[in-house]
């Protein structure tokens, strides 16, 4: 099971209820019970809708004793191992309690469940023009890859529009995800957490959503902007006073924001009239933490606008700033840490206010932004710029790359037809751990995941080499659940433990994490990004041995009594 690396100290406690001494005559009461370890590193965990975590905290005092578990409150089952099942998403607690006439001790778990497409980011492909519909693929964090086509699987009577639409936009908003279709296409709405669809307008040429509260939502289209009943998902007639074509919006404070071919048109929320207008502009909007709302004229100003009173500054760029296609939405985007945009030009990222003319990152020459081109996940606090091998559309075969920089891709692309969906970790993010083994090889650059077990990193070393049988060899043995044990290695390329444990001095496979000794077996250990893991033949020490060490001794010395 997969383990968040975000770790919560375990909670242990134990209380005496009889506390006596051997009297003579009299009957030793057993000792209070103590939770030696829960089994699960930190003692929380994340699963997602349908997982299954066993839960199994290893005791001692077992004997007269009772065991109870309580999920969220309620009492479930006696037995020592729990099994969780993921039925809701949110945050879940199991205790586990074991008492004794004695006393008891207890450990608490964290269990956080995420909904089916809730951990990770939407990607949306218009589809392939006359051909095929739209689709939404998803990026998991931790597996590293897509799942395509998932609308489709969970909703496989339904296409979000027809082969001659083409999903242009998507956001999610009060725990819904909106899709945008343009050229006679519905504006979709979904369960954001497990794609099922909830409901869908009549067709139009629809080319961005805003919402305004739980009931109210604006559409922009090729002919202005019109207003959105979210509970009927019917639309109203255009809003006076905006012709052409409108894009991008975003509400903010009492105001709309919106792209128009005028510029930025910005609306009053109680009555959408027109407050103010600021020409030239033709990238927007981003909105930064402290509220203000960031756009980009066409003579390479960029924009800073107070939603509270509307002041304006502008500030000259010293690259070009270049509108998106008419339907894309536009390359602009906020971080949620610090009051700074990002914004594309060329081949270029850059980062406002930190420059007005350095890059923050350039992609490679032979590169061309796709679709929005940049976009900012605000649960993971990342930055992802999503680019295609060659320009055009005729490259229907391109590969498109996501950089993630230190993960929420834009959530429009619009590729022909994305055959191949390629993630490269980029900036600050080494994702890999490295094996060193004494006497053998030393393995770096081995391809981490969530989730990574001393064991997976075994095997991925394993798996790098050209030559693994003549290169590195390994034999494991089972010592069972109760200590967290599990598997231990035992030999590696013909250098076994020792074997006869009659005579001294003794020498074992020692498995340490980033140096120290590791606390548990190699199943049992979760590995972080950057760990170094390795494995160190050494004599057998029995005041400073490791728990694993220990056990392995006093196997041996039980083969020859």
């Amino acid at each position: 099971m997969k383990i968040n690396n975000k770790l919560l100290l375990a909670t242990f406690s134990f209380v005496a209820i009889i506390s006596s001494c051997k009297k003579d005559g009299g009957i030793q009461p057993p000792a209070i019970p103590q939770i030696i370890t829960s089994g699960i590193a930190g003692n929380k965990d994340t699963l997602t809708i349908g997982d299954t975590l066993f839960l199994h905290p290893i005791t001692t005092s077992k004997e007269s004793a009772t065991g109870t578990w309580l999920i969220d409150g309620v009492k479930q089952t006696t037995d020592s191992t729990f099994r969780f099942v993921a039925l809701q998403r949110g945050d879940h607690t199991a205790t586990y309690t074991l008492q004794n006439v004695s006393g008891q001790a207890s450990v608490t778990y964290q269990v956080h469940v995420y909904g089916k497409y809730e951990n990770g980011f939407f990607i949306a492909n218009e589809g392939w023009f006359g051909t095929e519909p739209s689709s939404v693929n998803f990026y998991r964090y931790g597996a590293d890859t897509i799942e395509q086509n998932i609308y489709k699987t969970v909703n496989p009577a339904n296409n979000i529009g027809s082969n001659s639409s083409n999903l242009q936009y998507g956001t999610v908003y009060n725990g819904k995800l909106y899709l945008v279709n343009k050229v006679n296409g519905p504006l979709v709405a979904t369960d954001a957490y497990s794609l099922k669809e909830t409901a869908r307008t009549a067709t139009g040429n629809w080319l961005a959503f805003a919402g305004i509260d739980s009931i109210h939502a604006l559409l922009t289209a090729s002919n202005g902007i019109y207003p959105l009943n979210l509970t009927t998902m019917t639309t109203g007639t255009v809003i006076p006073g905006i012709t052409g074509q409108v894009g991008d919006i975003v509400k903010a404070g009492n105001y709309i924001f919106a792209i128009t071919t005028s510029g930025a048109t910005i609306l009053n929320i109680a009555d959408y009239t027109i407050a103010q207008s600021i020409p030239k502009v033709v990238v927007g909007f981003a909105v930064t933490p402290d509220g203000n709302v960031w756009c980009a004229t066409s003579t390479g100003y960029i924009v800073k606008i107070n939603p509270a009173t509307l002041d304006v500054q502008q500030t000259q760029l010293a690259y070009t700033i270049k509108a998106s296609s008419p339907w894309q939405s536009t390359g602009i985007t906020a971080s949620t840490t610090e009051n700074a945009v990002f914004i594309k030009s060329g081949v270029n990222i850059y980062k406002y206010p930190q420059s007005t003319s350095a890059p923050f990152y350039t992609i490679a020459s032979d590169k061309v932004f796709y679709g929005k081109g940049i976009g900012y996940d605000p649960a993971s606090k990342q930055l992802i710029a999503t680019v295609i091998g060659s320009p055009g559309h005729a490259e229907e075969n391109s590969e498109l790359s996501a950089y993630i920089f230190p993960r929420y891709a834009c959530i429009s692309l619009t590729p022909a037809q994305l055959l191949h969906l390629i993630f490269s970790l980029k900036k600050n993010k080494t994702m890999s751990v490295s094996l060193s083994i004494t006497g053998g090889p030393s393995i770096t650059g081995l391809t981490w995941f969530s989730g990574m077990t001393g064991r997976d990193v075994l095997e991925a070393a394993y798996n790098s080499l050209s030559s693994p049988v003549t290169e590195f060899t390994y034999t494991l043995e089972y010592f069972g659940t109760d200590d967290s044990l599990g598997y231990l290695v035992n030999m590696i390329n013909g250098t076994f433990d020792s074997f006869n444990a009659a005579q001294s001095p003794y020498f074992f496979w020692e498995f340490l994490v980033n140096d120290s000794e590791a606390e548990n077996g190699i199943d049992y250990t979760t590995i972080s990004d950057g760990d170094e893991v390795e494995f160190s033949y050494i004599q057998f020490v029995p005041e400073t041995a490791s728990k694993a060490l220990k056990a392995k001794h006093a196997r041996r010395l039980a083969f020859v009594q």
